[in-house]
């Protein structure tokens, strides 16, 4: 039954995904997909969109997208638990020595492809953690930074005070970025760093309103 109710979740989530992304597609067409619980479609799509992440978490296409695979992981992993267990159950009486050995290769199969796959699901949420981090810490500091131009004066700077609590956020994000070193491309960390350096005044003074239009532009240009 679970499994059953597992497969029915999945069908019904890529009916309703293929319905909004694929209208052109024929009814028949997108229904067939489903009942066949095709996934290619879902996987090229998830892997376009992690390369601008954070519009796309806001969006709501990536958490929609990791919902669905999500799902498929449960379908497949109860499916390997039903094939462990009628495998069990079938050799429950009349099982000797000798032939406990394939059940115990296919149940230590199973294992490692189960952690495998659970592996793959936490990584991908402690991505999305990651991600979800980042962009709270960059809204902090453009919170600070707008409620100092209230004034819309140009020349206005960050106070020794305002300049500490921003200098702990930069450093907050730059921990972030160490720790994340595997997931962003170089060129791009190293563009984001002085990024952050320019907001501190590393190149020279700048101005709040300077501040927040390089804060903004982050936002905007990396996958953060």
């Amino acid at each position: 039954d679970a499994l059953r109710m597992s497969r029915e979740s999945l069908r019904k989530m890529l009916k309703s995904y293929f319905d909004e992304k694929f209208p052109n597609i024929p009814d028949e067409k997108r229904q067939e997909m489903a009942n066949n619980m095709d996934m290619k479609a879902v996987s090229e799509e998830y892997a376009r969109l992690v390369d601008y992440a954070v519009a796309n978490t806001i969006r709501g296409d990536i958490p929609r997208l990791a919902l669905i695979r999500m799902q498929f992981v449960e379908k497949e992993m109860l499916g390997l638990m039903d094939a462990v267990e009628l495998l069990l159950d079938k050799n429950e009486v009349n099982m000797q020595f000798t032939a406990t050995v394939p059940a115990v290769v296919l149940i230590y199969f199973c294992y490692t492809l189960i952690r495998m796959l659970l592996s793959r699901v936490t990584g991908s949420r402690k991505k999305e953690k990651a991600i979800f981090y980042m962009r709270k810490e960059m809204l902090r500091l453009d919170r600070l930074l707008t409620l100092k131009d209230a004034n819309q004066n140009d020349v206005v700077r960050l106070s020794p005070l305002d300049m500490g609590k921003a200098m702990v956020i930069v450093h907050r994000l730059r921990t972030q970025l160490s720790l994340r070193g595997s997931e962003i491309d170089t060129h791009e960390a190293e563009a984001m760093l002085t990024d952050l350096k320019e907001i501190l005044g590393a190149y020279g003074p700048v101005t709040v309103r300077q501040q927040l239009a390089i804060i903004r532009r982050m936002r905007l240009s990396y996958r953060t």
